[in-house]
C-alpha cells in the first residue's frame, strides 16, 4: 500500500502523466490483459499484489507511457520472483539460429507488440499476479454507485474543455427549465439572442 500511495502522490503532482498512466491501465482492461476483481476474492495466503510504476519514454517528440510491475518487491522477506519456478530454457541456442539464418536466401522477422502482456495465465495462477490501482478522486464517491461509476468514467476519459459547458447565466435553455412567466420570456434578450459571447 505504501508504494501505491507514493505512486498516487506522484501522479497527483502531474495531471497529464496521471491521465496517460490511467489510459494505460484502461487499455489493459479494454484489451483483456487485466480484469477488475473483487479485492476479497482469492485463496488466503496465495494472493499476491505486485507494486507497479510508470515509465515514460521520450521518442521523436512523443512521450510513451508503460506500466512496469515489480516482481522483486519483498513482503515479509519473500518476493514473487523468489517463488517462481523458472522451468527449462525455451529459447533456442543463438548460434544455431544464426547458422540456420544463413542457409536461406530470404529471411523474415517479426516483432509482436507487447507480447508478454498477451500471455494468458492459468486461472489458479492469476491470484499471484494482481496489482492495485486507484484513479484520481473526483468526488464521485458522494453519489449512488451507478451515478458515481458513470461520472467517474466520463471524468477519466474526457477533458473539461470537451464538455462545452455553458453557465446558467448564459444558457437560454435554463430559463424554461427553471420556470419563468411568459411576459418575462417575451422581453428576455438572452432567450431571443443568446449569450453575448456567441456573437463574438
Amino acid at each position: 500500500m505504501r508504494r501505491l500511495r507514493a505512486l498516487r502522490r506522484q501522479l497527483n503532482r502531474d495531471p497529464e502523466k496521471d491521465q496517460e498512466y490511467s489510459g494505460v491501465i484502461r487499455d489493459y482492461l479494454d484489451r483483456g490483459w487485466a480484469e477488475k476483481v473483487d479485492g476479497t476474492s482469492g485463496p488466503p495466503g496465495r494472493t499476491w499484489y505486485l507494486p507497479h510504476h510508470a515509465v515514460y519514454q521520450h521518442n521523436q517528440g512523443k512521450t510513451k507511457c508503460r506500466m512496469v510491475l515489480d516482481g522483486s518487491a519483498e513482503w515479509n522477506g519473500t518476493s514473487l520472483n523468489n517463488c517462481l519456478d523458472p522451468g527449462p530454457k525455451l529459447q533456442p541456442d543463438l548460434v544455431a539460429v544464426l547458422l540456420r539464418f544463413r542457409r536461406s536466401r530470404i529471411a523474415l522477422q517479426a516483432d509482436i507488440e507487447k507480447m508478454y502482456l498477451q500471455v494468458r495465465l492459468r486461472l489458479e495462477d492469476r491470484y499471484v499476479f494482481r496489482f492495485l490501482f486507484q484513479e484520481r478522486d473526483c468526488g464521485a464517491r458522494r453519489w449512488k454507485p451507478f451515478v458515481a461509476n458513470r461520472v467517474q468514467e466520463i471524468l477519466s476519459r474526457t477533458e473539461p474543455s470537451q464538455w462545452r459547458h455553458s453557465p446558467t447565466a448564459d444558457n437560454p435553455a435554463d430559463k424554461l427549465s427553471r420556470g419563468c412567466a411568459l411576459d418575462t420570456l417575451r422581453e428576455d434578450k438572452l432567450w431571443w439572442n443568446g449569450p453575448a459571447w456567441l456573437k463574438e
